[in-house]
């Protein structure tokens, strides 16, 4: 029996629900050719999709593995989605302010060390 849509969108729903609620998947089915579904997520302004067969999703309502295996692939995707890098520390050195006589003389001459 073919896989329905409307069963296969259920089936994805409930694992991008469990990796975020705040997550709206969108379920669209692809071209005969393809032979799959476009799952489209959309979570804080960020928008990834990816292409599953009809194999795959099939294969993941019957056996834990492979869900797992399909759950670890949706939640990459939206992680990669989501992902914005920090500014990094600039390594530039920050100096002193060069007064007369170069950074670190004193006013009062070359002194030794010492008792005399």
């Amino acid at each position: 029996m073919p896989l329905s849509l409307q069963a296969a969108t259920e089936f994805l729903r409930t694992l991008v629900r469990g990796i975020d609620r705040k997550a709206d998947p969108t379920v669209t089915a692809q071209q005969e050719a393809q032979n799959g579904v476009v799952l489209a997520v959309e979570l804080r302004k960020c928008k990834t999709s990816l292409n599953i067969s009809v194999a795959e999703i099939e294969g993941a309502m019957e056996d834990a593995i492979q869900r797992a295996q399909l759950r670890t692939r949706i939640k990459a995707a939206i992680d990669r989605s989501t992902f914005k890098s920090l500014p990094f520390a600039s390594t530039k050195m920050v100096r002193g302010a060069i007064v007369d006589g170069g950074f670190f003389r004193s006013n009062s001459g070359f002194q030794r060390g010492g008792r005399r």
